[in-house]
């Protein structure tokens, strides 16, 4: 109500109810402010109050006055041409609560909205209730109401008005686009959202990801975060961090499965060499054996792997593979033949000497 006079909104006369806890701070500053514009205000019993109100809740404050009348669109989009920044217009599309109304109302008139476009049926108008929820910023806003609002959004291209939607199917987020230049935002009802031939006539659709089990925010809660989203960008002339689609990334599970495929690859070359060789005993090599600064400089064995030579490798390279060395710089040590254990057989002075013994 404050908000309403403030804005040049014609009250006839204001009812208090004439009992304690009504006259708070608010209700004084509405007081002087009929006062200065010399509006008419009477004290009255609560129950005159409850007959006038069109709703219960009236915290004792009821006030007359002349029906919220919108703009035409010629009108608001002359109001648009002398605009000395680039313009920011809120296109409603038939909103029927008026809870969601107000508020996206209020979010409009903080983040610095220019004009509201909304359709003349299936929409919600101006009343109480949506002054009531939108704290009386309803009564500071430009709001024309159209027949037709796919022939007022082409008119707002005409003026060289970038138009935005707000829907599920966007390919784009919400923070991807740029609305440092002239924009209208587009906003769709809680059931159906933006209706097809309004959707076709938007440049551009975003929409506003979810990370919980919720599938989407309420109208007035994505067109916020929109709107503010616009104002930031404004406020530090900070284009988005990007302006095209983002590259899907492969899935992890690909990835492992790519690696798991050529480590197989590997082990199996690997295995087919000591089958073929069988010049190895099992545990001849022992990994943990070897100097710390051979397993530091020398290769990975899945890097020669990846290029098999041309021959069949002997039984030194194949022990060069596991060890992790190439074997090309130092020649194998040459592999010495096993003696056979020799007969123990007695000699013939041992035998003589037993015989002198006994």
């Amino acid at each position: 109500m404050l908000e309403a006079l403030r804005a040049g909104r014609v009250l006839r006369r204001i009812y208090i109810a004439q009992e304690r806890g009504v006259r708070t701070g608010a209700v004084n500053d509405l007081l002087r402010e009929a006062q200065e514009r010399h509006v008419q205000f009477l004290m009255v019993d609560r129950k005159e109050i409850d007959r006038i109100s069109p709703t219960v809740d009236h915290q004792g404050v009821v006030a007359i006055a002349e029906g919220r009348v919108g703009v035409e669109l010629d009108e608001l989009l002359l109001h648009l041409d002398t605009l000395t920044e680039p313009a920011l217009v809120l296109v409603i599309d038939s909103l029927q609560d008026p809870q969601n109304f107000g508020v996206l109302l209020r979010s409009a008139e903080g983040a610095g909205v220019d004009g509201v476009v909304i359709p003349r049926h299936r929409q919600v108008g101006l009343t109480a209730a949506v002054g009531r929820t939108s704290a009386g910023a309803s009564e500071h806003l430009l709001i024309a109401e159209v027949a037709n609002l796919r022939q007022a959004i082409d008119a707002i291209k005409e003026k060289g008005i970038w138009v935005v939607g707000t829907d599920d199917s966007g390919e784009m987020e919400w923070d991807e686009v740029d609305y440092r230049g002239p924009t209208a935002l587009v906003v769709g009802n809680e059931a159906e959202g933006i209706r097809r031939l309004v959707l076709e006539g938007c440049d551009q659709v975003v929409r506003v990801p979810m990370q919980g089990q919720v599938s989407s925010l309420n109208a007035a809660a994505a067109g916020t975060v929109v709107l503010f989203e616009a104002l930031r960008q404004r406020l530090r002339d900070a284009a988005p961090p990007t302006s095209v689609r983002r590259q899907e990334r492969p899935a992890p599970a690909a990835v492992d499965a790519e690696q798991e495929g050529t480590n197989e690859e590997t082990s199996g070359e690997d295995l087919a060499l000591d089958e073929e060789e069988g010049a190895i005993d099992d545990g001849a090599l022992e990994m943990g054996e070897l100097d710390e600064s051979v397993q530091d400089d020398a290769p990975v064995a899945v890097a020669a792997a990846e290029e098999p030579p041309a021959q069949d490798p002997g039984a030194d390279e194949v022990e060069a593979l596991e060890m992790g060395t190439s074997g090309a710089d130092e020649e194998p040590a040459p592999v010495k033949p096993k003696r056979a254990p020799a007969k123990r057989t007695a000699s013939k002075t041992t035998k003589t000497t037993r015989k002198k013994a006994e």
